[in-house]
Order: C-alpha cells, then sequence, then structure tokens
C-alpha cells in the first residue's frame, strides 16, 4: 500500500507541473482554483486506491481465519451415517486452498463466490478430504488385532466398502505379518498385538 501511495504521489506532482506550465493565460485567481480542483482529485483517486487495497486484505485475513479453524469445523452426518459431501468449509476466491484440507478442486463462480471441495474420490469430514471409503470409520488403532476375523479382502477399498455394507462387521483388521491382505472385524473384540497390526473400527463402535 506505501509502494501505491508513492506512486501516485508522483501521479500527483507530475499534474501539478503540468497544469502550471501547459496554460499560462489564466488569471492569478483561475489558476488556483484549476490547480485546487486538481489536487481534489489526485487525493480522491489515493484515497479510493487504498480502500481497494484495504478491502482485499481484509477478505484475505478472513479465509486464513477460516482455515485455521479447519479442525474445528464439523461434518457430523459425514461419519455418523456413512454420507459423502464434497463441502469443506474453506473458500479460496483470493488463494488457494488450504494443503491442511486434503485433495481439494476449487469451485464456483464469480470472484468472491468460490469453495474448496473435495477431489472424486473424496468425501469431506471434518473439513478435511479423505477417502471416501473411510468414511463412517473412526481413527485406525496401531499394534491391535481382531479377535474373530471374517471375510479376507486384497485390496484395503473393497475391504472398507464391505464391512460398511455389513451390520455384523466392526471395523477391518490388516495384520501385520500378512500385508498384503484385509479381513473384516466380525464384532470389535480387539487385543495388543506385536506385529505391527491395525484395526480401523467403525464410527462408535
Amino acid at each position: 500500500m506505501a509502494a501505491t501511495r508513492f506512486a501516485l504521489a508522483l501521479g500527483l506532482g507530475a499534474s501539478l507541473m503540468t497544469g502550471v506550465f501547459a496554460d499560462t493565460t489564466c488569471t492569478a485567481e483561475e489558476c488556483d482554483a484549476d490547480q485546487t480542483a486538481l489536487l481534489q482529485a489526485q487525493i480522491k483517486e489515493v484515497k479510493e486506491h487504498e480502500h481497494a487495497e484495504a478491502a482485499v486484505e481484509q477478505s484475505s485475513d478472513q479465509e486464513e481465519d477460516e482455515d485455521k479453524e479447519v479442525q474445528e469445523h464439523t461434518v457430523a452426518a459425514a461419519s455418523e451415517q456413512g454420507t459423502c459431501t464434497k463441502t469443506t468449509g474453506g473458500t479460496c476466491s483470493t488463494k488457494d486452498c488450504d494443503a491442511s484440507r486434503g485433495p481439494t478442486v476449487c469451485a464456483g463462480w464469480g470472484m468472491f463466490n468460490r469453495n474448496c471441495e473435495c477431489q472424486d474420490g473424496y468425501c469431506a469430514v471434518n473439513g478435511v478430504c479423505i477417502l471416501d471409503y473411510l468414511v463412517g470409520f473412526g481413527a485406525e488403532q496401531d499394534h491391535t488385532y481382531c479377535v474373530d476375523n471374517g471375510e479376507k479382502y486384497t485390496t484395503v477399498a473393497e475391504a472398507f466398502r464391505s464391512c460398511s455394507s455389513q451390520d455384523s462387521c466392526g471395523g477391518v483388521y490388516h495384520p501385520g505379518n500378512d500385508p498384503e491382505h484385509w479381513f473384516l472385524c466380525a464384532g470389535l473384540e480387539t487385543l495388543a498385538s506385536n506385529e505391527g497390526s491395525t484395526v480401523t473400527p467403525k464410527s462408535g463402535q
């Protein structure tokens, strides 16, 4: 903003000098009136530039505050009901979506109506884009295994989607000694594991 003031001040000075030397036929009163009008116009222009820059800075500050609250923005329906929502709560009108929101795209229209939404294959939970098949599951539990194992799968996405569709499934078990497979937990009775196994329970389990 200081640079803008300096540039406009230079323009103001140049305009005044031009007014002094461009017309030597005016009377003293007429010349004074012309210079006063020119000065007022230049001052008005400086103020308009300052107001425009202040508005942009305020908008940017508001978006930074929203990004700091990303973990406080809750999409409870997504985690509790297993539904998928794309809206993260972040905006991208004057800057890119914050990296903390995960894989996003800037969607919307106009200059000041653009929002951060999850990319295809991802859903927003607590303002963060996660893989869609993880919606409805809680945090992964390290060094744990399921006592009762059910069906076996060769891809993580298939295992989670299958567990989501079965009321009897309590979570997904990934054995540390068999990393190429994932098992469904029949219920959610777990014990400690010394082999690096993990269990991802359904939300509320």
